[in-house]
């Protein structure tokens, strides 16, 4: 969606991603940019998930940004969300 992500940044999937990722989509409910490589890609680590909570804390490498958004608020890392 034309942002430039940078190492802490909290993203979400966009509904796009469902098409190529399997677990860094919108049912990410929330992952924090944990590398920019000077192509742009993004490396990910999951913070919260609805259907696959056992993937929190799990690191996805090499991600194209144009399937994510960065979030921002309360209620984006806490349990049952």
């Amino acid at each position: 969606m034309g942002d430039e992500f940078k190492v802490g940044d909290l993203v979400t999937g966009l509904p796009s991603a469902y098409a190529i990722y399997r677990y860094t989509t919108p049912d990410m409910v929330v992952g924090e940019v944990i590398y920019v490589s000077q192509t742009g890609e993004i490396d990910i680590e999951v913070l919260n998930h609805t259907t696959s909570r056992h993937r929190i804390g799990d690191r996805f490498t090499g991600l194209n940004p144009k399937y994510f958004v960065k979030v921002s608020g309360k209620n984006t890392i806490g349990e049952g969300v």
